[in-house]
Formats: C-alpha cells, structure tokens, sequence
C-alpha cells in the first residue's frame, strides 16, 4: 500500500504538515498492529519497504550494464519498451557498501540520489513502481456521471464565494448519483486531499491556494478559488484517459510528469473511492508500506464497531498518572532532596513515599 494514499487524514485543517505525515501513518499502522499482538492475535504484519530487496529502476542500457559488471546479474529486464529493470539491491549492497552503510540506509541514500553514496555519481537510477489496474464495468460512463456531479458542487462553491462543508458536498453528491452517505462523504474527502496534493504537486501553483481551509464548530470549511479548481478537474480527465487508454500493467517513474507516479496516484486515489477502478503499486521509495494479512475477519468486525486501542488507552493513562505525579510533587512543598529521591523513584518504578499511584484496574 500507498501511505501516502492516507497521509490527508493526517493533516492539519489549514493544508500545513507540521509533522511528517507518512511517518504518522506508520506509526498509526504499527500502533494498531501492537495493540493486536498485546491481544494475541494481529490481523495484519506490516514492513516498511526499506527491508525489501528489490527495487523497480529506468536504466538506460549503458547503465544497466554497468550495475550488472559491479554485481553480476543484479539488474533483470522487465520491460523493453520502458526500459525498466528490477535491480536486487540487497546484491548490489552486499558487494561493495555493506560495510559503508546499513541496507536500509543505502537504499535511501540510493532513492534521494545523495553525493554521500558513490554509486549516484557513477550512474542513475531513476526509481519507478509497477502498476496493475482492474477496471470495473462500465468505468468510462460511471466517470462521467461522478466527474459531471463534483464539478457542479465545487464551481458552484466557487462562483458563489460560500464555504464548502464536506457533509454538504457529500449529501449533494449523494442525491446527484446515487451513491451511499457513506460512500459520498468519503468520496468528498478523498477528492479535497486530491486538490491539495495536486496542488503542492502543480510549480505554477505554489504560491495560490485551490482550497482555502478553516475550522468551525461544524467542522472544516473549504473556499474554492477559482478558475484553478477547473484546473484540477481538467487534470483529473487527463488522468483517466492516461490510465484508461495504457495497459492494465505498465511500469510509472517516480516523478511529477504526465506519466509519472507523483501526477496519477493521487488520481488513482479518486478512481478508486469512486469504485472505478482498483490499483496495486509495487516500488518506488519510502512511502510504501507492506502488509502480511493474517486474517480479514478482525478487521471486519474492528470496521463495523467501535474500535479501541488499548495501547494508546494505556499511554494516555500513563500521561495522565505523570502529570498527576509532577503536580504533586511540586505543589507539596518538598525540599529539593526530597523532590530528587521521588522523581529517582519513579524512574526506577519502585513505590513513591506519600504519593498514592492509581491501582492496576484503573490503569
């Protein structure tokens, strides 16, 4: 999977990332997947991509060659027409820098085309990721009737100069095509996420906002300015027609072009909330995540109630007890050596005089 396919969520309201937000839905993912394993049973394994030993690369055929005499035989033709390789980077590796360099670490040197790994400056390896697509039935005209439907509901917002509220956008949609609220209202947030990364993506647009976010109580409020949101659905039909016209398994470049994966995955996102289409990625640098799947059960079932993590119940009651502790001690009137022997205590776990800690039950 894509993790960047769910980095929005992740998001602050104003389209600002202050933290890393691939590095947020690893840590959401291994969170869940902890929380199962205290349980006995996780319903998935997940690996982040640096442990994985090949990589799919653009090489022109002087540069294949040049891979294959530092390490025989490590890069394999795939496809012909694209010259693309799959490289066995592990072998690569092993044969000159694992003393320089863990795997993981020169795998990204490799991908960010760093000066500090000598094999970027003999050669270049343009990553690319392979895509298969299942379209579904009677995509093109089902495309029609969605795209027509998101253009009405986000001009509208853009010659009127109202707020758009995604519950809104979602009820309309909805009516206009039959989908579920539930289908709808996701439908809506992909297609907002979509802008902004389309945006962030699009040079000319750098220094304009699309989409204009807020909070309110209601929730988060977009303004559209336009004519740019046109732009993003001229966009979005250039992308259908560059996936629907090509070959249900091709090979896409890591790279902001026409063709290349940074431009369409975001489009595939859309495509595929709007059950057009499904898509598999395989590749490209570090925002791939890959899931063993036990069992589908679990995560039916999780789906379908509330779901809850003890893991981070755990942690919040922990932060709870610290601060609970830290104000006692401070609002006691203890001497500095009486303040150092119970914070010593506490890291060390061992009971603190005079402080009564929460019992196992409450914990």
């Amino acid at each position: 999977m894509d993790a960047e396919s769910f980095a929005y969520i992740f998001a602050s309201p104003n389209g600002e990332h202050q933290q890393d937000p691939l590095a947020k839905v690893k840590t959401a993912m291994l969170l869940i997947q902890k929380d199962s394993e205290a349980r006995g049973y996780a319903p998935f394994i997940m690996r982040p991509s640096p442990l994985f030993t090949h990589g799919y690369f653009l090489l022109n055929s002087a540069d294949a060659a040049a891979v294959n005499r530092i390490c025989t035989g490590a890069a394999t033709l795939q496809d012909e027409a694209a010259g693309v390789y799959d490289v066995d980077l592990a072998r690569l590796w092993s044969s000159r820098w694992q003393n320089d360099f863990s795997f993981p670490q020169f795998k990204y040197l490799l991908y960010t085309h760093s000066d500090k790994l000598p094999l970027n400056a003999q050669l270049h390896l343009t990553p690319a990721m392979q895509l298969t697509l299942e379209w579904h039935a009677n995509a093109d005209a089902r495309f029609s009737v969605l795209l027509r439907a998101l253009k009405e509901i986000f001009f509208e917002a853009a010659r009127s100069g109202q707020y758009l509220y995604d519950r809104d956008a979602a009820a309309r949609l909805a009516q206009a095509t039959g989908l579920s609220s539930t289908r709808a209202t996701s439908a809506v947030r992909v297609v907002l996420a979509a802008v902004q990364s389309w945006q962030q993506h699009s040079s000319r647009l750098q220094r304009t906002r699309v989409l204009r976010c807020g909070t309110t109580q209601e929730g988060a409020e977009y303004s559209v300015v336009d004519p740019f949101i046109s732009e993003f659905f001229h966009w979005l039909e250039q992308s259908f027609a560059v996936l629907h016209s090509g070959e249900t398994c091709r090979y896409l470049p890591v790279n902001d072009s026409v063709q290349g994966s940074e431009r369409l995955a975001p489009a595939l996102g859309v495509l595929e909330e709007l059950d057009l289409l499904h898509f598999a990625l395989l590749g490209g640098s570090n925002s791939r995540l890959y899931l063993y799947v036990n069992q589908t059960q679990t995560l039916e079932l999780a789906d379908r109630g509330f779901y809850r993590n003890h893991l981070l119940e755990r942690i919040a009651q922990r932060h709870t007890d610290a601060v609970r502790l830290m104000s006692w001690l401070f609002t006691s009137g203890f001497s500095s050596e009486q303040l150092w022997d119970r914070i010593e205590e506490y890291f060390l776990g061992l009971p603190i005089q005079g402080f009564d800690a929460p019992s196992a039950e409450s914990r």
